[in-house]
């Protein structure tokens, strides 16, 4: 049996219109669920300073350091993502503090 493709969508040949309808496989088509609001916020993209502590980043910052002085380049670019994280937040609080500052003058 041969396919013939139409405006409507595809059906087979000689079957009329009211065999075949996309309709009839919306619901086929149509996911069942969404993804509940646990699993949107797993894939939301946060910031890193959204969920890992000042602590916790120092550790991982001291621990990539070991890691690049034993084996070479092969962990300078976390190193560096690290060390950009670090001085950001430095900058940022250091910032926080100075508009304080300057809003009790």
């Amino acid at each position: 049996m041969t396919t013939v493709f139409t405006k409507t969508g595809k059906k087979e040949a000689g079957a009329s219109d009211k065999d075949w309808s996309p309709d009839l496989y919306q619901e086929k088509l149509t996911p069942k669920a969404t993804l509940s609001q646990h699993c949107a916020q797993a894939f939301t993209p946060r910031r890193i300073d959204d969920c890992i502590s000042d602590e916790r980043l120092e550790r991982a910052y001291k621990g990539v350091a070991d890691l690049v002085a034993k084996y070479g380049e092969e962990f300078l670019p976390i190193f560096q993502f690290l060390d950009r994280e670090i001085e950001g937040r430095r900058e940022k609080a250091s910032l926080l503090m100075k508009a304080k500052s300057i809003s009790l003058e």
